[in-house]
């Protein structure tokens, strides 16, 4: 009987390996269950983040030195996009929310929402203020998002351009010396006259063409003529954010 008791007593300390085994595999297994919780959670909340898309095509984040665009002082108004995304492919998928701010001047609405799923514009115009000379405009989102996209406007002619051009020459040079931040110049030209279609920076629109600015530089874009003929030549002359080039 003896040893009998003392077999059972050497048993004893086997099964508290066990359960101690079984108590440790069940607190690693918790533990990686619940960090593996926490990582999903965290990688979904950072995807989420990363889906948020806010641009424009005139406003940027807001620096140190604000972006500066020179406007017709003749037009009335003018007009700012908004956009819920980067391109087809980087598409805000829920709906973004904002408010405009305007100094010097207002906002057509001072508050709206681009809808989300899609990439979507919004087109906000701004008015002046009489006698005003720049006007600063920020538009801030408030869902689901913050973010802040500012640029200010001077109501001057701060551009230059020109066209270089003999009468038998197949095309002219069109020189435009730009002193404001980067944006669509819009161009107007005559009957026979189209730029080069070779120039990534052009696109062709409803009324005319645009030429893509990249800011504070001298471009040149070819104009080709389908009358060798017609002399184009044109000195210096005072822009905004389009070109009128009379036939």
């Amino acid at each position: 009987m003896k040893k009998r008791n003392v077999r059972r007593k050497k048993g004893l300390p086997g099964i508290a390996v066990l359960l101690i085994l079984t108590e440790t595999a069940v607190l690693i297994f918790g533990g990686y269950t619940a960090a593996r919780y926490v990582l999903q959670k965290t990688e979904k909340t950072v995807a989420e983040a990363s889906e948020f898309y806010f641009t424009s095509d005139l406003l940027r984040e807001t620096p140190k030195e604000l972006p500066n665009y020179y406007v017709d002082p003749q037009n009335k108004d003018f007009q700012i996009a908004l956009y819920n995304s980067v391109d087809s492919l980087r598409v805000t998928s829920a709906d973004i929310e904002y408010e405009v701010v305007v100094q010097n001047g207002k906002a057509e609405k001072v508050k709206g929402t681009i809808r989300g799923g899609k990439a979507n514009t919004e087109n906000i115009r701004i008015i002046p203020g009489e006698g005003e000379e720049r006007v600063t405009v920020t538009v801030k989102t408030t869902q689901p998002y913050s973010k802040s996209l500012s640029a200010t406007f001077t109501l001057a002619l701060g551009n230059q351009y020109s066209i270089e051009d003999e009468a038998g020459n197949i095309a002219a040079v069109l020189t435009m010396n730009c002193t404001d931040d980067s944006k669509a110049v819009k161009l107007s030209l005559p009957d026979g006259i189209i730029p080069d279609n070779t120039d990534k920076r052009v696109s062709k629109t409803e009324d005319g063409y645009t030429f893509q600015s990249s800011g504070h530089e001298i471009y040149s874009l070819v104009l080709l003529k389908s009358n060798s003929d017609k002399n184009m030549s044109k000195a210096s002359e005072s822009f905004a954010d389009s070109i009128n080039i009379d036939g």
